[in-house]
């Protein structure tokens, strides 16, 4: 699918799944849900190397981890050049 943008923010989901085909994905926006842990980030987004921006914030896996979250983000998606609303700084 040539899908480049997904939103699904805002929808009580509680993992992330089933995306992992949606290779032209360039932003996924699941901020507001219920995703619990960074656990699938890797294997569900890790090949799409246009991904460029993911909106996660606002999920129970932000507010347990504030000071680990973006650094787990940025270690399992290197390829991410903007997280939340900020951008990434690339070293």
């Amino acid at each position: 699918t040539k899908l480049t943008t997904l939103d699904l923010g805002n929808n009580f989901l509680s993992a992330i799944e089933n995306i992992s085909h949606l290779t032209c994905l360039e932003e996924l926006w699941i901020n507001g849900n219920k995703i619990p842990d960074l656990l699938a980030l890797e294997p569900q987004l890790g090949a799409i190397q246009c991904l460029e921006t993911l909106y996660l914030e606002a999920n129970p896996c932000q507010s347990k981890d504030m000071t680990g979250y973006r650094r787990k983000i940025m270690l399992a998606l290197p390829q991410l050049k903007q997280i939340d609303a900020t951008y990434v700084r690339q070293v």
